[in-house]
């Protein structure tokens, strides 16, 4: 049996974040998590925030599913607790791939590069260290200045060895 990945998607608006992820996950039952109601992703089945922070969300509407946080950076900080914190960590045990969705490096919360099996990096802000990248940081860096130069939609992955 495939064990189920966290794949981080970072990269600036319009660098081809959700493009690469909608074509990817056409053929895949996928959930997509907004913070709110957008004209993305249609044709997919949606969760708003809100629901998942509710006593009452039942973990099996994502089981064995792809799920994309769609601009987390919205909803998803240090201080994250609750459900959607317990997505993250019990995914594996759900059987769910995640995807989330940053506009940059730098506004990746410290327990995600705990978490991640891979990133996938469009061009986006320069990247900063800190104490919590720097195991990565100049694979991201090498990562960041090669989408930089590349065409349009270029994107480089970055896996974690987890």
């Amino acid at each position: 049996m495939r064990e189920a990945k966290v794949i981080i998607v970072v990269g600036g608006r319009g660098s081809g974040k959700t493009y690469l992820l909608e074509s990817t996950l056409k053929k895949c039952e996928t959930i997509v998590i907004e913070l709110a109601h957008t004209d993305r992703w249609q044709g997919y089945e949606k969760i708003y925030f809100n629901e998942i922070a509710s006593e009452n969300f039942n973990y099996k509407k994502i089981a064995n599913k792809s799920v994309v946080f769609e601009d987390a950076t919205a909803y998803l900080s240090s201080n994250l607790a609750g459900k959607m914190k317990e997505i993250l960590i019990f995914s594996k045990q759900l059987g769910s791939d995640i995807f989330i969705v940053f506009h940059s490096v730098n506004v990746i919360p410290p327990f995600m590069w705990y978490l991640f099996n891979a990133i996938c990096l469009f061009t986006s802000s320069k990247p900063r260290q800190t104490a919590t990248n720097k195991e990565y940081f100049d694979k991201i860096l090498k990562a960041w200045a090669n989408c930089k130069n590349g065409k349009k939609y270029h994107y480089e992955i970055i896996e974690s060895g987890i």
